[in-house]
Formats: structure tokens, sequence, C-alpha cells
């Protein structure tokens, strides 16, 4: 058996090949610290620049919020001053007034008997916005579900059926097709049934009506699905339902809306603010509403 000594070059070239190696390792975690940290400042700055835009977003909605509820408010102190004027003029148009000439009672018979043929059935509402913006149409739209809370029913909710362009006279117009169903369970409840035949009644003999829109709305054609005035309606729809549901929630916890005593001045006069409402929206901004039965 014979031993192997190493050599003199082997003993000093061995130490010298352990300082490379660690050398290169060295090399190697110093190139993967500086990637990571380019990687990780590229990230920072990219959460930042997120930051700064959802910042920039969430002020901006805050903005939106605060013009809408200032225009809102401006709107309820308008409808607030006329509010004695639509009561007067809504004792005179309302069906449920009691000194009527014999030509409106047939009328109002007439209506009735209408209604009754289509029972549960839905209303048909046209509306054309104008400038209106979604949380005036969905005023409307509360009111129009306080209304009928305010006759016993448990309010309203709107739905987009369809929506159309119409050119005419130089001008192009967007109308908006909704169908108004009960909130309240009519199937089996003849109590409920006859509560929302008599809204029906009211809106359909109430100053909600524009005919020429059905005309427009027969002439024009079926708008994108994703038509900002669609998703208008939507939006609008949407904010009168779950106003609706808190309404009617307080209504419980505080009694029924409508009492036997008094109860119809209570409707006289919500249909009254209801018409105001649509007519200064009307004038201001351009609105137009058509109420018939399906």
């Amino acid at each position: 058996m014979t031993l192997q000594i190493p050599t003199m070059t082997e003993e000093v070239e061995s130490p010298s090949n352990e300082r490379a190696r660690v050398l290169e390792l060295a090399r190697q975690l110093n190139r993967i610290g500086r990637s990571t940290e380019r990687f990780l400042s590229m990230q920072l700055q990219q959460l930042e620049l997120a930051i700064a835009d959802f910042e920039h977003e969430r002020a901006a909605w805050r903005r939106q919020q605060q013009r809408e509820s200032a225009q809102l408010e401006e709107l309820r102190n308008q409808l607030l001053q006329q509010q004695q004027d639509s009561v007067s003029r809504s004792n005179e148009q309302s069906p449920v007034t009691t000194d009527r000439p014999a030509s409106e009672k047939r009328l109002s018979s007439r209506v009735r008997q209408e209604v009754a043929a289509t029972g549960g059935g839905p209303l048909r509402v046209l509306l054309q916005p104008g400038s209106a913006s979604r949380m005036q149409i969905g005023l409307v739209m509360f009111e129009a579900s306080k209304l009928n809370r305010e006759i016993g029913g448990e309010g309203v909710r709107f739905e987009v059926k369809d929506c159309r362009t119409y050119s005419g006279s130089g001008e192009t117009s967007t109308i908006l097709e909704f169908e108004v169903f009960s909130h309240a369970r009519l199937i089996g409840s003849p109590r409920e049934l006859q509560i929302w035949e008599t809204y029906k009644s009211g809106l359909v003999m109430s100053s909600l009506l524009h005919p020429a829109l059905e005309s427009d709305f027969k002439k024009g054609t079926a708008a994108p699905r994703d038509s900002s005035v669609r998703s208008l309606g939507t939006d609008a729809a949407s904010r009168a339902f779950e106003a609706n549901a808190r309404s009617f929630a307080e209504d419980r916890v505080h009694g029924p809306a409508f009492q036997a005593t008094g109860g119809m001045d209570a409707v006289r006069q919500q249909l009254g603010r209801l018409e105001s409402l649509v007519d200064l929206l009307k004038r201001d901004h351009g609105l137009l509403v058509n109420v018939s039965l399906l």
C-alpha cells in the first residue's frame, strides 16, 4: 500500500480555490439581492400609484355625492314651496275627490273597470329623462312608491323593460319603458289586490300623462344594451327600491302609513307632491312621464 503525500503546490492551491468559490457565491448572492431589491422597488412604486389613483377616485366620488346631495336638498326645498298649491290642485284632479261632476264620475268608473280587467298586472310607465340625474329620477320613483304606501300597500318596484332612441324635429331623445309592480304579494290577497287597483286608477287619472311619448316610443329604435340612459334608469330604480324598503320598515315600526281618519287627505297630498315633482323636473330638465295600463 502506497501513501500519497500532497505536494506543496496542492496545499497552496486548495485554499485559493476555496476562496474563489466563496467569492463567486458572494457575487451570485449580491446579484440576487440587487434583482430582488429592484423587483420590490417596482412593486412598491406600483402600489403607491394604485393608492394615489384610489384616493383620487374616492375624492371625486365624495365631491359627486356632495353635489347630488345639494341638488336633492334644493329640489326638496322647491317642492315644499309648491306643496300648498299642489294640494289644492290635487283635490280638484284626484280620483278620490267626492265632489266631482257627473262626467268625471263616469270617467272614474270606466277607468276602474279597465283597471279591474288588468287585475294584478303591472303599470306601464314611459319616461324621457331629459337632463335629469339618476337621483332625481329615483326620487320620482320613490314618491310613486310612497303613494302606494299611503294607500296601504308596501310600495312598488320599477323594472326597465325597454329603451329606445327617437329622432324628430332635429332632436334625438331616449325613452325608457318601465313596468311597475306591487311589492306586496297580490295572489290570494283580495285586500292587497284592491289597494293595487286603487293605486293604478289614481295614477292613470292623474296629470302624469304625455301621450306623445307613446307615439315617439313606437317610432324609436332599440338602444344598445349598454346605453347610458338604460343604466341611468336601472340605477335610479335600484336606489328607489332600497329607499322604499327602508321607509316601509320604518312604517312597520312606527305604525301603518294609512289611517282610517284623514287617510285620504294624505293620499291626495302625496299624489299632488308626485305631480308637482314631475312638473318641476319637466320645467327644469325636460323630463316627461306617461302612465298607462298594460
